[in-house]
C-alpha cells in the first residue's frame, strides 16, 4: 500500500501535462472525468488481453491522484 500511495504522491507532485487544461480553467472534475475515461479504455484492452495490465495499472494510479486532487481542491476552496 505505501508504494501505492507513494505513486500516487509522486503524480500530484509532477501531473501529467493534460491536466494543464483543466487546471487552467479551475476545472479539477474534468481531470477525474478524463482519467477515468483513460482508465476505463486501458481497462477493456487489459480484459481482452491481460498481459497489457500495466496500462491499466497506471490509469488506476492517475484516477486515484486525480480523486485525491478535487479532494485537495474542495478543501482549499472551504478555506476561501
Amino acid at each position: 500500500m505505501a508504494d501505492a500511495l507513494s505513486e500516487i504522491e509522486s503524480i500530484l507532485q509532477s501531473p501529467p501535462d493534460t491536466w494543464q487544461q483543466y487546471e487552467k480553467k479551475g476545472e479539477p472534475w474534468g481531470i477525474v472525468e478524463m482519467e477515468l475515461r483513460e482508465c476505463k479504455q486501458a481497462l477493456k484492452k487489459y480484459m481482452e488481453n491481460p498481459e497489457k495490465a500495466q496500462p491499466a495499472d497506471k490509469e488506476l494510479m492517475h484516477v486515484a491522484a486525480a480523486l485525491i486532487n478535487m479532494r485537495l481542491f474542495l478543501a482549499q476552496s472551504d478555506k476561501e
